[in-house]
């Protein structure tokens, strides 16, 4: 997969920027996450950032916001259904 070419699955990315310990031992964080979809997803694909982690969340809706994604950054515990059917319109459009 390349930026630009998008693979058929991607229709929307739906993460929570706080890493599984396992791979935070492998000293990645979500800001790696965040580069990863920078560099390999295509900017017309929407995001959500649902992380309950307001400084991660932060830098990484700003990165993404920077290179031109539609990003929606909202903690899971406030996540309306409402909110997130809105979101996922917006994958199918």
């Amino acid at each position: 997969m390349s930026r630009g070419r998008p693979h058929a699955l991607e229709q929307g990315v739906l993460w929570d920027f706080d890493l599984d310990p396992i791979v935070r031992n492998d000293h990645r964080t979500g800001m790696d996450v965040a580069k990863a979809i920078i560099k390999h997803v295509n900017n017309d694909v929407p995001v959500l950032v649902h992380s309950m982690n307001p400084g991660g969340s932060n830098e990484a809706t700003t990165a993404l916001s920077g290179a031109e994604f539609h990003v929606v950054q909202t903690p899971f515990r406030k996540l309306k259904r409402s909110a997130f059917l809105d979101w996922l319109d917006d994958c199918y459009d």
